[in-house]
């Protein structure tokens, strides 16, 4: 990527969401993972992951839907991990905090190796095989939405490596980039001699950066507004279902009892009329709902209604448990309850 931008260059700007990549033993009842490597001097472990999936699912013939490399700096954590399948409980996130930063994240010809950091307190000896518990969790910091039809191949010509920061703005006119600024700590030691002192750095900082850029879609500055909600009728000829289990706040993956047919890249609509306050700063005497009747744009709203859309970034169907799960490209804002349509 270069600093400067010179007339005559032609360069564009996309977005696209963070959202969290969470991955259930046995969602398509072969993916498993295990701890296939640890380095006690690097401080640091080998999670493989392999499974047969699907073209729309997350993980297909072992190859997790991200290009090599895409995941370094991520944050990872265990949930349900248990001592049947010689895992330490400790390495749940729920039991002890533990939180690993993915290092390293390469494709295999049938699986996926993601190399974490500091090392896991399970063994090479641990496995989620034989239907056992555990779920592996990529956080939506610095975590692209993901692209399931990317294509890896050793070769560069048949390899097709993206992910779903597709939202295009405009093109750029002029660009500078964030610089990263250190800023240096000064210790003295005591007994080394005479005023002696060792420099270290402390924190960290990524400052400046701006681009100017002819529009021709602004619609992404409104995520800038904060939370969102929306309220319109549905068309009469899309598919409907119910959510099998409640989700929580920042969830990204859904599951429903009902079979979809091609949904990825389509958009679930989730109809909840749960309300919600909105905070305000001044008194208010009468609840005013949004998107209820008789509230317009003129009304002092005061709760909104827990309604919002979301893209399905990945699908899969699983025929044996009649669990169908819903991959989602950005993190819910409201809790919603199972059943909901």
């Amino acid at each position: 990527m270069p600093s400067t931008v010179y007339k005559g260059d032609l360069t564009e700007i996309s977005f696209g969401h963070e959202a969290t990549v969470k991955l259930p033993t046995h969602f398509d009842e072969l993916f498993v993972f295990s701890v296939q490597a640890e380095d006690a001097s690097a401080d640091t472990t080998t999670v493989r992951l392999t499974g047969t999936g699907s073209g729309t699912a997350p993980i297909h013939n072992g190859q997790l839907s991200f290009p090599i490399g895409m995941l370094v700096g991520s944050e990872l954590t265990f949930s349900d991990l248990g001592t049947s399948q010689n895992f330490n409980v400790d390495d749940n996130f729920a039991t002890s905090g533990r939180r690993y930063t993915i290092v390293k994240n390469e494709i295999g010809s049938n699986y996926t190796d993601i190399t974490i950091t500091p090392k896991m307190l399970s063994g090479t000896s641990a496995a989620t095989t034989d239907f056992g518990n555990g779920t592996l969790h990529i956080h939506a910091f610095k975590t692209p939405a993901m692209e399931v039809d990317m294509e890896y191949s050793d070769n560069a010509n048949a390899s097709s490596e993206s992910v779903a920061t597709d939202q295009f703005m405009g093109l750029i006119n002029t660009i500078s980039l964030p610089e990263t600024k250190v800023d240096l700590k000064r210790y003295h030691v005591i007994g080394l001699g005479r005023d002696v002192a060792v420099q270290v750095p402390g924190r960290f900082t990524n400052v400046g950066g701006s681009f100017e850029t002819t529009m021709h879609s602004a619609r992404w500055l409104y995520y800038g507004l904060g939370e969102e909600t929306v309220s319109f009728t549905p068309d009469g000829s899309a598919p409907t279902f119910t959510t099998a289990s409640a989700t929580s706040i920042g969830e990204t993956l859904m599951t429903t009892s009902t079979d979809l047919t091609s949904p990825v890249g389509k958009y679930v609509y989730i109809q909840d009329d749960t309300t919600v306050p909105i905070h305000l700063y001044k008194e208010v005497g009468t609840q005013q709902t949004y998107g209820a009747s008789g509230i317009g744009p003129e009304d002092l709203v005061t709760d909104t209604r827990s309604r919002e859309m979301r893209r399905i970034v990945a699908y899969y169907e699983n025929s044996t448990t009649s669990v169908n799960y819903i991959w989602l490209d950005e993190g819910l804002n409201y809790v919603h309850a199972s059943g909901k349509l």
